[in-house]
């Protein structure tokens, strides 16, 4: 028996070789015996529909850390002889099985997967990539539209895990939803053309009635729709994707698939067989995981697509996209009528569909022209691409690196992680490859993180301002420190003083003086404290509604007088010192004592 190793590079983080047993009397197609050792492997692996290229490589296996990018290098540059042949035998290649390296590569697999991960030099973004079209296949819903949202079971294994709701704001990944949100927030500037306006006092005059049925009630409002959205595709399934059946939708065209850019639902009632929007999500989850659609699109787009909802006179606008989660935002909600304020909701109705069709434009020119332009090598949906509100502020060019946990501080790829907490951090570099954490939060105090970085005592602020999508953009420095251990010695419990001293002295409250915003390198001495979310004006300011009061055993965490929403005192900081110094003194007894 002799052993060949191969390496797949598309593999997770963490795995090397594999090792295939060859029979020295006995020959094997190439192909077959590749694709049945890495399927006893890794059983989720689906490498059916993938062309499959292999190549007789002779790579060292260690450093086992760069062997993916080594690996990588020899795929996108191999020597003339390396490519196999799928339907030769192992011994065409490997006559003198015994004779060859042990600690070695044998044989390198590459796919389409791999072959794109050849194209981009960052391997980052190349395994984040990977990990978005992974988490695809994972979100494919297994019951229909209606099932899932009508079934409080069902509705449980898709909400709130492969999709969520009003959670991450679309608009922080997709420039075009951000723009529809940016004119729904400002519909009184909005001057619609009169035929729209015509089109929504149809619309109203068709939903008002109670009808017995769906069909009854998109018969009754499609024309006015028509009008407004064009030539819409009504009631037709999507075979790629499931055979899905919206309601209605608007497409474009990509290769050869009618991709969707608005997903229209139906409900001839409120309140009946559940919520027209979250039907659409739904659908939208088994279009973005898609095969085929992955195929086309892959590593050009997040997908963003209106979901419009219409529930008799309610027309409800919300907006997806997916980065390895699926994201729904829900933009506005119109309870429409024909009584005393008729005109008031013909003319706002008139000046949401103004606002859908502008995005509508927009979103037809990304995915008609997807194909026409190279996939960005640092492109990744995965990571946000935020609008600032005013259009006057430039972001920074950003690459970004990982997912930063709120609670330990640690770089994870697990985008799962995103869904917890109130707050999303990221790793990422500048453009001249300075690290920074980049911050998205609903609010941040910047004059208090400027006055501390002036300091020492905070990392250098590079930019801090609103982002569509109701949050802060912060982008500030990388720190390599850690967040303090409940062993603080009292040197450092001055640091933390005398930075609480140059806040209160602006009249500012720190709120959040916790040992995991505290950082410290105990080589350099460096301190400094971070998540500046809390802070605020003494006697003013309040903490957030979400404060978690529990406390950790019998040991209090919070100063007597802060509450869920209650007013921040100078006294709260001063309490936190004195408590870390308490835990300090104690620490210190039980040394001596032990």
């Amino acid at each position: 028996m002799a052993q060949l190793n191969l390496f797949y590079p598309a593999l997770p983080k963490g795995f090397t070789s594999i090792t295939v047993d060859i029979e020295k009397d006995v020959t094997f197609t190439v192909e077959k015996k590749i694709v049945e050792a890495l399927s006893k492997k890794f059983p989720d692996l689906d490498l059916l529909g993938h062309e499959i290229t292999l190549y007789k490589a002779n790579i060292p296996l260690e450093p086992t850390e760069t062997l993916q990018k080594r690996s990588l290098q020899f795929i996108h540059n191999p020597t003339n002889d390396s490519r196999m042949e799928s339907l030769h035998m192992f011994d065409h290649y490997f006559p003198y099985i015994d004779a060859i390296p042990i600690a070695h590569i044998h044989i390198l697999v590459s796919t389409s997967e791999v072959e794109e991960m050849t194209d981009i030099v960052d391997a980052d973004i190349a395994f984040f990539r990977k990990l978005v079209r992974d988490k695809a296949r994972l979100a494919f819903p297994k019951f229909s539209p209606s099932e899932t949202v009508k079934d409080p079971k069902r509705y449980a294994q898709v909400f709130g895990k492969t999709i969520h709701v009003d959670h991450l704001p679309v608009a922080l990944f997709s420039p075009i939803l951000a723009s529809l949100c940016k004119d729904l927030n400002r519909l009184h500037d909005i001057e619609p053309e009169p035929e729209i306006v015509q089109s929504a006092c149809s619309y109203i005059k068709a939903a008002s009635p109670t009808y017995d049925n769906e069909d009854m009630l998109r018969v009754a409002i499609s024309p006015s729709v028509d009008s407004t959205f064009g030539n819409l595709v009504w009631e037709k399934n999507i075979p790629w994707a499931d055979d899905f059946k919206p309601g209605s939708s608007c497409v474009s065209i990509i290769e050869d698939i009618a991709m969707p850019y608005t997903i229209f639902e139906l409900r001839n009632l409120l309140g009946l067989l559940g919520d027209p929007v979250l039907e659409a999500s739904v659908g939208y989850a088994k279009i973005v995981s898609s095969r085929k659609v992955d195929t086309v699109c892959r590593g050009r787009t997040n997908f963003p697509m209106i979901l419009i909802g219409l529930a008799h006179t309610r027309v409800q606008i919300a907006a997806a996209v997916f980065t390895g989660s699926i994201y729904v935002s829900n933009l506005i909600t119109l309870d429409l009528g024909v009584g005393l304020n008729a005109t008031n909701h013909m003319i706002t109705l008139a000046r949401v569909f103004t606002c859908v069709l502008k995005c509508q434009s927009l979103l037809d020119k990304h995915y008609s022209g997807l194909l026409s332009q190279p996939p960005q090598p640092t492109f990744c949906s995965a990571f946000p691409n935020p609008t600032p509100v005013n259009s006057g502020v430039t972001i920074p060019s950003l690459t970004y690196r990982g997912v930063i946990l709120n609670q330990t501080g640690g770089i994870v790829t697990d985008l799962t992680q995103l869904n917890q907490g109130t707050t999303a951090k990221y790793y990422a570099t500048l453009a001249d490859d300075t690290k920074v954490v980049v911050k998205f939060a609903p609010r941040y105090n910047a004059d208090a993180h400027r006055h501390l970085a002036d300091a020492g005592f905070a990392p250098a602020l590079h930019f801090c301002e609103d982002v569509v999508g109701g949050l802060v953009m912060v982008v500030m420095e990388w720190v390599d420190a850690k967040p303090l251990a409940y062993e603080i010695p009292l040197t450092v419990l001055d640091k933390i003083t005398d930075a609480v001293n140059i806040l209160h002295a602006k009249d500012i409250v720190f709120g959040d003086l916790r040992e995991q915003n505290i950082l410290y390198n105990a080589s350099s001495g460096r301190l400094v404290l971070v998540d500046f979310d809390w802070a605020g004006e003494h006697g003013k300011g309040k903490y957030p509604p979400h404060i978690n009061m529990a406390h950790v055993g019998p040991r209090r965490i919070w100063a007597r007088g802060v509450m869920p929403y209650g007013v921040m005192e100078k006294e709260h900081d001063l309490w936190q010192i004195r408590r870390m110094k308490s835990d300090a003194g104690l620490e210190a007894q039980l040394g001596q004592t032990s």
